[in-house]
């Protein structure tokens, strides 16, 4: 029995049957837990993400974790101000929940959907031991993305608010050491640690081995031929990547002699805000080379990332340090090469560089990421060796049990 038989709650407002990021996470650290011996429960929601109208039972046990699914709205992510509400409520029906469950010794995880859940949380201190688990930085996110201007008071609040919340814990997971450098710019003296996100084996669960595992189905929604690079962006297309860097740099390749290399087409495979804007600008340039694709069931990720050559992943370079895409570890089990677009010191940039996983250009400099993916196209044997090397930082670093022992030590700590 670990640590005393005290129990551990995870608070999110997703988790499984939910696939969103942060659901998916969770549920893998909290059924891995709970297989290693820990009293696990999560409080969590009755929506999932990608179905508004799901109705999951309010409580259960599932793979050994105690399930508390709490009332909260469901208006959705349309409007600002109605997502606003979504948050407050499972903000108000969280802190009620947890404080009638959680006990004396008890630790528990705030995670950061919504945000600053751990602030509201941290109230219970008396009664139990709090630590937040860092998606997300708040509020800096939402003022980098033009949610919140940084001179209001309601800034200045939040950020005071969340610091303190920091400082007061007996522990925060962040994800990186980009996104530790920022909070120990912004708490200093806040007990800080990194342990990575992680991926399931995904080569475990595809059906496709290898570049040659690329079926027909995932080349529909482009003109070009099957033979050459394919390059392909999985996730969501939101506000925080970058896609006018990829956009530019598919309209220099198209423009190159089709008899200087095998083609390069590029699949953006997703839905998410930009999504929309960037169909038509497709359309617009008339980019033959650039096709889309919804997205798939969990069952079909394998083979779909298993499908392409390289896969893409961008983040706004002044984002670094607030978001860690999480594509990126599902991209290393499958055995990809990964081409990052972002900031030049980004963690993934340098890891992948480092490692012979991949390439990173910087944003803005379309040019150099569609020399970079020329000279890919030009040598199949160094995709394959990156492809290798991926696959060998994934089993070295991001694999669930990395992520679980992580876990264990620090609870150990605490």
């Amino acid at each position: 029995m670990p640590a005393h038989g005290r129990r551990l709650f995870f608070v999110n407002r997703f988790y499984a049957p939910d696939q969103s990021a942060t659901a998916r996470m969770l549920t893998g650290v909290a059924e891995g837990l709970s297989a290693r011996g820990h009293r696990v429960h999560v409080v969590t929601s009755r929506l999932r993400a990608d179905d508004a109208q799901a109705e999951l039972l309010p409580e259960e046990v599932v793979n050994g974790v105690s399930v508390h699914r709490i009332w909260s709205t469901r208006f959705g992510r349309a409007a600002l101000k109605t997502r606003l509400l979504d948050y407050l409520s499972f903000h108000w029906s969280a802190r009620r929940v947890v404080a009638s469950l959680a006990q004396f010794g008890d630790v528990v995880v705030a995670k950061t959907d919504p945000p600053l859940l751990g602030v509201n949380l941290q109230r219970g201190l008396g009664q139990y031991t709090h630590m937040n688990w860092v998606q997300d930085v708040f509020p800096e996110l939402a003022q980098r993305t033009g949610v919140m201007r940084c001179e209001s008071r309601l800034y200045a609040w939040l950020l005071d608010a969340r610091n303190r919340n920091l400082l007061s814990a007996a522990g925060n997971v962040v994800l990186g050491d980009s996104m530790l450098a920022t909070l120990k710019r912004a708490a200093p003296h806040a007990r800080l640690t990194v342990i990575p996100n992680w991926s399931g084996d995904l080569r475990l669960e595809s059906g496709a081995r290898g570049s040659a595992g690329r079926s027909a189905e995932h080349d529909v929604a482009l003109t070009v031929p099957a033979a050459g690079l394919s390059v392909m962006y999985a996730g969501n297309l939101g506000r925080v990547h970058d896609f006018d860097t990829v956009l530019d740099a598919a309209q220099l390749l198209s423009a190159a002699p089709s008899t200087a290399v095998a083609p390069i087409r590029f699949e953006l495979v997703g839905d998410g805000a930009q999504r929309a804007s960037l169909e038509r600008a497709v359309a617009t340039r008339n980019l033959t080379n650039v096709g889309f694709r919804d997205p798939v069931p969990e069952s079909g990720l394998p083979d779909m990332l298993a499908s392409a050559d390289v896969h893409l992943v961008t983040l706004t370079p002044d984002l670094e340090g607030l978001v860690t895409p999480s594509k990126y570890y599902g991209i290393l089990a499958v055995g990809r090469p990964v081409a990052y677009i972002g900031g030049a010191d980004a963690d993934i940039a340098a890891e992948v560089v480092a490692e012979g996983a991949g390439i990173a250009t910087p944003a803005g400099a379309p040019a150099q990421l569609a020399s970079a993916l020329l000279a890919l196209a030009a040598d199949a044997p160094r995709v394959r060796q990156m492809g290798e090397r991926a696959r060998g930082l994934f089993l070295k670093r991001y694999r669930l049990e990395h992520c679980l022992d992580s876990w264990e030590q620090l609870l150990a700590q605490i």
